[in-house]
């Protein structure tokens, strides 16, 4: 073999192990929406294995149940009077509250009555909860 066939079958394997590398840390991104945008066109995002629904939390229970090992709450997204109910299994975070700008990630079904349901399930779906912030200036 000659010198350069193998810095080119070397320049190939580095490349490819850097790309295979790069695609597998991308993972899945999950689409991203506020839940009247979600409502507008639900059957694109029930399609999905993961969405991200941002709104603001109602409804939220000051405890959350015990089944199993798992915390269960159950509460209701909305924007923009657009509502999606929630049932969130894990760990609830610090931040949520009644009002708070919430995002959570799961997977989005319609439920036999017609209205929708995001289910999480702890791990890599959840709640992330905006914290509210200490350094907003008097108001």
């Amino acid at each position: 073999m000659s010198r350069s066939f193998k810095i080119l079958l070397t320049i190939a394997v580095v490349a490819g192990g850097i790309g295979f590398l790069a695609y597998q840390s991308l993972g899945e991104v999950a689409p991203y929406a506020h839940v009247d945008e979600v409502l507008a066109s639900p059957d694109r995002y029930t399609q999905e294995r993961v969405v991200q629904i941002h709104g603001f939390a109602h409804r939220v229970p000051p405890e959350a149940a015990i089944v199993g090992d798992l915390s269960v709450i159950s509460f209701d997204l909305t924007s923009n009077g657009k509502t999606i109910a929630v049932k969130h299994s894990g760990v609830r975070p610090d931040t949520f509250k009644e009002e708070a700008e919430t995002v959570v990630t799961g997977k989005l079904d319609r439920t036999p009555d017609g209205s929708y349901l995001l289910t999480t399930v702890g791990g890599e779906h959840g709640i992330l909860a905006k914290c509210p912030s200490k350094y907003d200036g008097k108001k």
